[in-house]
Parts: C-alpha cells; sequence; structure tokens
C-alpha cells in the first residue's frame, strides 16, 4: 500500500488529510461516522473546515479509525523563537487581558503606557521603553 506524508500547520490541513484518507480508503462519511460515534453532518463540517476548533480527541479517534499515524518531531536543544508578529498578537493579547474586568480601577497614564508599549511593537522598535516624546505624543 502507498504511504502519504504531510506536514500539518492548521486544522484546514488536518481536515483535507482526514478527508484524503478516507477517499483512499474508499469509505463514506457515514461509515466514519459510525466507527467513531460522531455524526456524519459534524465529520462533512469538519471535513469542510466549518468546524474550526474541533477537539483533539475526535481528530485522535478519526486518525484512529482512517490508521493516520501522528507524529512529532523536534531538535533537542533547540530553541525555537516566536515570529516578530507572534511576539506582538502575544504582547497585545496580554495587554488587552490586563485591560479586562473593571476598568475604574486602571490608572490613565497606565493605559497611555500601555498604548504606547503596543505601539512601539508594532512599529518594531527593539525594546518597549517609552520615552516622555512618545506618552507626550499619545
Amino acid at each position: 500500500m502507498e504511504q502519504f506524508s504531510s506536514r500539518i500547520f492548521s486544522i484546514h490541513q488536518i481536515a483535507t488529510v482526514i478527508k484524503d484518507a478516507r477517499n483512499a480508503r474508499g469509505w463514506t462519511q457515514e461509515e466514519v461516522a459510525a466507527q467513531t460515534g460522531f455524526s456524519r453532518v459534524w465529520i462533512n463540517r469538519f471535513e469542510q473546515s466549518v468546524i474550526s476548533d474541533p477537539s483533539f480527541r475526535r481528530i485522535l479517534a478519526m486518525c484512529d479509525v482512517l490508521s493516520i499515524d501522528l507524529s512529532a518531531s523536534y531538535a533537542p536543544g533547540k530553541q525555537v523563537l516566536p515570529t516578530r508578529r507572534h511576539s506582538r498578537q502575544r504582547a497585545k493579547g496580554s495587554a488587552s487581558k490586563a485591560l479586562e474586568g473593571d476598568e475604574r480601577t486602571i490608572r490613565p497614564q497606565t493605559v497611555r503606557e500601555a498604548a504606547a508599549i503596543l505601539e512601539s511593537l508594532a512599529r518594531g522598535t527593539e525594546n518597549g521603553t517609552v520615552t516622555a516624546n512618545e506618552e507626550n505624543s499619545l
């Protein structure tokens, strides 16, 4: 039997692999549904990438039924640094979480400082320090 291999970077890609494996076996969505206990409608929506955040348990169940091997690889000791875009998104997410809740307890100066830091990250500056000029420009 021919072996296929694919690197997965998104839910859409794993959905495509699962659909391809199902088709390669000649199985219908109903047959996969019967084997997994999931509804045919759910499997169809997953394969069409309508379901954007399925549980890992469901993905594993479909992979098991379709004999799809999942593997992970990494280089010991090698540190993968997040991309600049990912770092900015994490920083913005952390700042927005800090601002959630009772906003009356947040000092206006704190909000200005957070906004200045986010602006400096968006501009790609190396450090997140806020100068007096940047703070006054807000």
